[in-house]
């Protein structure tokens, strides 16, 4: 506003000695149809603007003898003044103070008056958008979620979409109903938007910052309205567009339906603007909005009996229950509850049978249902079930609904792989982890159970064998896991084998002194038994044996000692052993080597 301006302003208001126009504003939207064009080609339109106030406000703009007009200004997406006009006053009506609620009677000293001003304005049809803006001044002073609530106005605006954006004339979405006048303490309520679309265009609803005008308490209606943009009311801490209540005043708005609840906890008068963007063919085309002042009042309320269901959430089939918490807020008289279910989960299949009725005694304020899953080895997928609690409302007569949901998740059966054969040596002290190659499925927490005949051992999916402890030879393991679901999986048995590589000598001094007589195979003992064949240099069979003993005294097989020199022998150990020569399909155990035969003197 310039100064020039201002001064008239101030000039103005010492001669008629009061405000120019409405103070006490409660709240304001605009919406437009489209008429369509003139003889020119342009574009004609009816606008709407609504205009609510407290009725103990002074008038409407253009009410009385000394109030201003109304005034409204339409600009293009730069800001520039394209059409400006006064509409005149038309008569008011006392909003209807309906509360949807019957066992809720909110006071009937809030009274608000709506004013509808109507007019047509001709634009030329360009590619950009027109901003339609009408400002006022001021909100009551009793407003506690902004700041300096008497020192400001509001804005309102609307937008009529260029071709840029639409191909066809658009008529804006306007609500069908009055705003909600009053919120009762503590008490939720829900009003649906219904909302009137008649281009069939997309939806989606928001809460949104109300936009202020910076009237520095002078009451005016600038002439013409201030250009875009325009900025927030100056929220007080604690509040803001989404939360226009306050953060202890749980508010929520559906963004398809539109439907919008809160649960306020503070008395007081409350701004809000609801937002609902208008969408054609994926592009934004238009914010219809509404802002108005809500009062927070104190209600009669009536004992109204309430159900709730408690819980739900995730469970495994097969794995326990849960239980679902009923409660009513009184404890009057028995109560008669019906029980319905739905889902892809079968009652009687999935889980258990349930009561068609729940009796809850006089005095007594819950009950609860079990529920528990049954195991089913084919895989569904997830599936939900609902719970639905049916009651008798003593407000309505009506059925009411408290209803709850659930969902049973597949079990994953448990799959287990491990080792199947493990060799270790005591001689040299081996010590080998054993631990799954793979475990997967069940429900944590596990409990391993590992069985052996040597010694127990603790609750873990890893342990460590000791090579000195084990009997020889063989020794056989498992293990068993149990999980959380009390599913049980026990992998094959695990041969350990305490064998020590064998040692063939590579001399031997048969001369009776029993200092090295005979060919002895170090770690014989740790096999079931070891074939044995020795050959001379000429590739001749000396001497065979198909359990050796550690007998060899260098004597052919006829008993004859041989003579000193170079040996070839074979050493097969037999069952499952040490593999010493990999890649040998036929014979994978097979050890050969030399010894030499040393006799010297006896």
């Amino acid at each position: 506003m310039n100064l020039l301006h201002k001064l008239s302003v101030i000039i103005f208001l010492i001669t008629f000695s009061v405000p120019s126009f409405a103070s006490h504003i409660v709240g304001g939207e605009i919406y437009y149809d489209t008429i369509g064009t003139d003889a020119n080609g342009d574009m004609q339109y009816n606008l709407y603007f609504e205009l609510f106030r407290d009725c103990a406000g002074i008038d409407f703009p253009g009410e009385g003898t000394t109030s201003a007009p109304f005034n409204y200004t339409i600009f293009d997406e730069n800001g520039n003044v394209i059409a400006n006009a006064d509409i005149p006053f038309n008569g008011s009506t006392e909003l209807p103070l309906v509360y949807d609620d019957p066992c809720v009677e909110p006071p009937n000293d809030v009274c608000i008056e709506s004013a509808i001003y109507q007019g047509t304005v001709i634009l030329p049809i360009i590619a950009g958008d027109y901003i339609i803006s009408y400002q006022v001044g001021n909100w009551s002073g009793s407003y506690v979620n902004f700041t300096d609530p008497s020192l400001l106005g509001m804005t309102i605006t609307a937008t009529i979409p260029g071709t840029n954006s639409v191909s066809v004339p658009n008529n804006s979405p306007r609500f069908a109903d009055y705003p909600q006048i009053v919120f009762c303490l503590n008490n939720e309520l829900t009003i649906p938007s219904n909302m009137i679309e008649e281009d069939g265009d997309s939806l989606a609803f928001k809460l949104c910052d109300p936009l202020q005008y910076d009237d520095t308490g002078s009451g005016l209606n600038p002439d013409p309205e201030d250009p875009p943009p325009y900025t927030s009311i100056p929220w007080e801490p604690g509040f803001s567009a989404t939360q226009p209540f306050e953060n202890g005043s749980p508010t929520n708005i559906d963004p398809i339906t539109g439907d919008f609840s809160v649960t306020p906890s503070m008395l007081g008068n409350f701004v809000a603007r609801i937002c609902v963007e208008e969408w054609r063919d994926g592009i934004l085309i238009n914010t219809h909005s509404r802002t108005f002042g809500y009062t927070i009042v104190e209600c009669e309320t009536e004992p109204s009996f309430e159900v709730s269901v408690l819980g739900g959430g995730d469970i495994i089939e097969g794995c326990g229950g849960f239980q679902f918490l009923i409660e009513r807020n009184d404890t009057v008289g028995d109560v008669e509850l019906y029980v319905e279910t739905s889902g892809d989960a079968v009652m009687g299949y999935n889980y258990n049978n349930l009561d068609d009725t729940i009796v809850i005694p006089e005095g007594v304020t819950n009950d609860t249902i079990d529920v528990t899953t049954i195991y089913q080895d084919d895989v569904e997928g997830n599936l939900n079930g609902t719970v639905y609690i049916l009651y008798e409302n003593p407000c309505t007569g009506l059925l009411d609904t408290a209803s709850t949901s659930f969902v049973i998740l597949d079990y994953i059966e448990m799959e287990l792989v491990i080792e199947d054969s493990i060799n270790i040596c005591a001689e040299t002290g081996d010590q080998y982890l054993l631990t799954p190659t793979s475990f997967t499925g069940g429900v944590a927490p596990y409990y391993f159970d590992w069985g052996n005949n040597i010694q127990p051992y603790p609750n873990n999916d890893t342990i460590i064998i000791d090579a000195t402890i084990l009997e020889d030879n063989y020794n056989p393991y498992n293990v068993s896991i149990t999980d959380a679901c009390g599913f049980e999986i026990s992998s094959p048995t695990i041969d350990v084998y305490e064998q020590c590589r064998v040692v063939v000598p590579n001399i031997i001094t048969p001369n009776g002194d029993n200092v090295n007589d005979l060919f002895i195979i170090r770690n014989n003992s740790d096999y079931d038994k070891i074939s044995l064949q020795i050959y001379n240099r000429w590739g001749n069979l000396i001497y065979e044996s198909d359990d050796y003993q550690d007998d060899w005294d260098g004597t052919d097989l006829k008993g004859n000692p041989v003579i000193e020199g170079v040996y070839f022998y074979t050493a097969t150990p037999s069952g499952v052993k040490y593999t010493y020569r990999e890649g040998d399909e036929e014979n994978p155990y097979l050890m050969h080597g030399y010894v030499h035969v040393v006799r010297g003197k006896e």
